[in-house]
């Protein structure tokens, strides 16, 4: 869990936008026991208040990753 800012350039239709927004991100992850192997789930909710799209808006993310 924690804070954080997000820049990105879209370019749509000949139109060029540069994004810039604060947010959080919350997540879960777990480990499974006997095998190499971890999931995670991420919840981002981020507030982008220059570019293209101003307001609330929400990202997610499912992970597994091969772990040691």
């Amino acid at each position: 869990m924690g804070p954080g800012a997000s820049i990105s350039y879209d370019s749509y239709n000949d139109n060029h936008y540069v994004n810039v927004g604060l947010g959080g991100q919350i997540g879960i992850e777990y480990n499974f026991k006997g095998i190499p192997l971890m999931i995670s789930l991420d919840a981002r909710p981020i507030w982008d208040f220059l570019g293209d799209v101003n307001g609330l808006g929400w990202g997610s993310a499912l992970g597994i990753r091969y772990t040691w």
